[in-house]
Formats: structure tokens, sequence, C-alpha cells
């Protein structure tokens, strides 16, 4: 057996091995003394699908690759890139963001904020929102990467701090939101839930709607808040603990809120694919359903991707279910990203998958990192030491994005690929 054959089967043996224990990654302690829990692997972690060849119709050309910092290190987190306009803006766990060109990639700046990055950087007025590991919010000056203040907050943050310009939103993982003083980062006010014993590892984006913000809880609750106070206006739960043990009782919606039209939709886990009455707060209509990415809608359809990789289309109007497609299950798909008539999501092993709207076919396919025969080629490998070069973590954990007819992904080990859509002729 050749050495590159050990190589290749090794690479393997790491990606499996990750995909046994990556429901267990997800899952967090919300308390000092969690509750311990005995998971049935085969149950919390499908075999994934292998892959299969597929007859493409549609091309990712890669415009450009490159490698940001150290990615989402060794953690699970969702450090989703920012597009805004003709630009793109990436952080990584390890502090460095960067501002490239969304065509070309060059990089217009690069800054080292000495920060642990933890959330997907959000924008407001020239400005990027950045959440920390310990516990703090940063505003940095879009056009050059300067610091213009940080201040602390309660917690980590793992997801996208949100602002309207007056105020900023952050929700950290201890159950709390604050809003804060966009000018100098005063907090205003704070608003804390109350939180079951387990959650699953991260938090939903802040969704603001005019002199509301409405924020998803791992305790299966959506509540609506004053932008300006952070006073109650409703709270609604979508989500009902159910069984035994702490993780059967999981409940936690993590995805993104859809706003679509005068309604908001959400996705929770272990719980219910349901539209709500922003206004009020009332359940217009809900579906069994359970999933980690919030909902996406295109072409008169709603898509997820429930707890067991599997993609559904329901329509709008009736909420009958229009096509699934199972073929990608146990992959550990991402929330989909819609391009043209298309979707795209990402998987546990670096792949993008780009599916029809119309009928949840599979019509194309590309990965981030390079090929293996490329490495080899710019002598990114060294042999001597395979424990060393070859721990990769390639799996998209972060949300594919769609910006002006381009796909970008961004792995757990860094690498950021952008490509294009054409169709094959």
């Amino acid at each position: 057996m050749s050495l590159q054959t050990k190589v290749v089967q090794w690479v393997k043996v790491m990606v499996k091995r990750w995909v046994l224990y990556g429901t267990i990654a997800l899952i967090t302690a919300c308390s000092s003394q969690p509750e311990k829990e005995t998971l049935d692997k085969q149950k919390a972690n499908p075999e994934p699908s292998e892959l299969v060849d597929i007859d493409s119709s549609v091309k990712l050309d890669t415009l450009w690759r490159d490698r940001v910092g150290k990615g989402s290190g060794s953690d699970y987190l969702r450090l989703t890139p920012k597009a805004v306009g003709s630009y793109l803006f990436v952080a990584s766990y390890d502090g460095l963001l960067q501002r490239r060109d969304l065509s070309t990639g060059d990089k217009a700046w690069e800054q080292d904020l000495d920060v642990e990055i933890t959330g997907a950087p959000g924008f407001s007025d020239g400005h990027l929102l950045i959440g920390t590991g310990t516990g703090e919010l940063v505003k940095v000056k879009a056009t050059d990467g300067s610091v213009a203040w940080k201040v602390r907050v309660s917690s980590e943050v793992l997801s996208e701090p949100v602002s309207d310009g007056d105020t900023i939103i952050v929700q950290t993982v201890d159950g709390k939101v604050s809003g804060h003083r966009f000018e100098d980062g005063a907090r205003i006010w704070i608003y804390d839930s109350n939180l079951p014993v387990l959650s699953i590892r991260g938090t939903s984006k802040p969704l603001m709607r005019g002199p509301s913000v409405l924020l998803a809880f791992a305790n299966g609750k959506i509540v609506s808040l004053s932008t300006k106070t952070g006073a109650t206006q409703w709270e609604q739960r979508i989500g009902i603990p159910a069984g035994r043990s702490e993780l059967e009782r999981l409940v936690d919606i993590d995805g993104q809120l859809l706003e679509r039209g005068p309604y908001v939709f959400a996705l929770g886990y272990n719980g219910r694919f349901a539209a709500l009455d922003p206004r009020n707060g009332r359940v217009l209509w809900d579906v069994e359903a359970s999933g980690y990415a919030g909902p996406t809608a295109g072409l008169g359809n709603f898509y997820i991707v429930n707890d067991k990789s599997e993609v559904m289309a329901y329509d709008e109007r009736t909420v009958a279910k229009v096509w699934s497609q199972k073929s990608l299950a146990g992959r550990y798909l991402s929330a989909p990203a819609l391009i043209g008539s298309y979707m795209a999501v990402g998987d546990y092993d670096g792949y993008i998958h780009l599916l029809s709207q119309s009928d949840g076919s599979l019509v194309g396919r590309a990965r981030v990192k390079r090929d293996f025969r490329e490495g080899m080629q710019a002598n990114t490998f060294d042999y001597r030491y395979p424990s060393v070069q070859y721990r990769r973590d390639d799996a998209i954990t972060a949300d594919i994005i769609s910006a002006e007819n381009h796909v970008i992904a961004f792995n757990k080990e860094g690498e950021i690929a952008v490509f294009r859509l054409s169709e094959e002729e």
C-alpha cells in the first residue's frame, strides 16, 4: 500500500470520528453542574450517506479560495462571513478580521483584534459588530478595521449582533439579551430568560422589526422585546419539552428566524416549524419538524433541513409537503442558501451541494478545500508527521451565503471559497 493511500485512509478515519461525536459536541450545559446523559449513538449520530455520482447540470466555478486564521478552532462556531455590497468581511476564532473584495478575494485590510471571536460579524451604519468568547462586544470601523469601542456583556456571544443604527442587540449563551447604545456601547437594558439544563450549542440571531426585536431561546420560546427599553411585548412557545431525560426534552431554537411578508417563521429542535404573527405572537400554523438551522423560502416554497439532514420543501400557501431530499442524510447540513432557482447546503466534509428548488434534485457539487492532488503539488503536506499535517476538520459549520450570483462557504479549518454559478452547456 502506497504512502499516499495510507494518508487518504487516515483522513477518512478522522472524518468518521468527527461524525461519531458531532452531535455530542453540539450539546452544551446551561448550568454549572449539568446532568449527565447516555446517548444512543446510532440514533443521535446516523451513519453519513455516501456521496453518489450526480448528473451535474449546474457548475460552481471557483473564483478564489484562501485561508483566514484558524477558522473556528476546535469549537463548534457559526462564523458566517458577512457580504456587504462588493465586499466580504471574514472573521476567525483567533481574532483575525479581514475585508476582502467579493469577486477577487483581494484584501482591503486585515486586523488582529486580539480577542476570541465566537459570533458571526454583524454590520450596521459602516461598522462591524463582533461578539467574543470572553463576553465582549466590539465595534469596528468597516473602512479600516480600527476598533471604535469595546464593552462587556454578560457572557459568551455565539450569534451575530444586530442594530438599527441606534441600538445594538446582543444575545449571549447564558440566556440574556442586552441593548446597547450604538454611539458608545453603553448598556441601556437587559433581559433574562429561563434556560433549561441542557441546550444545543449556539443561539439564534435576533430579528429586528421596527421598534421590536424578536428572539428565540433554548426553552423553545420566541419573545418580542421593545428595542428601546427591553420591555416584553409578547412571548410564544413553539417547542414543548417532552420525555424523561434532559436530552429528550431539548426544544432549542438555534436557527435564524425568517421574516417573509407580514409573518415570521421558526424551526426548533424537537419542536415545530411554525408561522407567527409578529404583532402579537399568535401561531398561525405549525407542523411537526425538528432542526438546528432556520428555514428559508423561495419560488413558492419553504425549505428546511431537519435534524437528520434531510432537505424538505413545503408549499407556502397550503404547508403541504412538496418534496424531500434524503440522499444527504447524516451529513450534518447547514441551512440552505438560495441562489437563482437553486439552493446550496454545506456538509461535515466540506462539500457544497446544489439542489433544484422545484423538485429537490441534486444538480451540482463543489468542495471548499483544494483537491488532495493540488495539495501535493503545492507541497502543503509533510509525510514525516502525518498525525500533525492531517489533523484537519473540513466541516462547514458556518451558514452558506449567496450574494451577487456568488456562493460563499467558510469551513472550520479557516478555508474560505467563493464560487460563481454557471449553467452546464
